[in-house]
């Protein structure tokens, strides 16, 4: 996918109404985006502490 479609996609619906044309609705999205991206890096985070913990659980016994 090239950066231009990927840029359409965001800003504009399935129905060509634009999507972020404003400040706050470009805000908003932005938040989401930092919210998605911490809630992806905090699962992230918790599966490697498992996978980890499984580790050194396996080698200690």
């Amino acid at each position: 996918m090239k950066r231009s479609d990927l840029i359409l996609r965001v800003t504009k619906s399935e129905k060509g109404e634009r999507l972020l044309d404003t400040p706050e609705k470009v805000r908003q999205a932005h938040d989401q985006l930092i919210k998605a991206t911490e809630s992806i890096f905090i699962q992230y985070e918790n599966a490697r502490r498992q996978a980890l913990d499984l580790a050194t659980k396996r080698y200690l016994d």
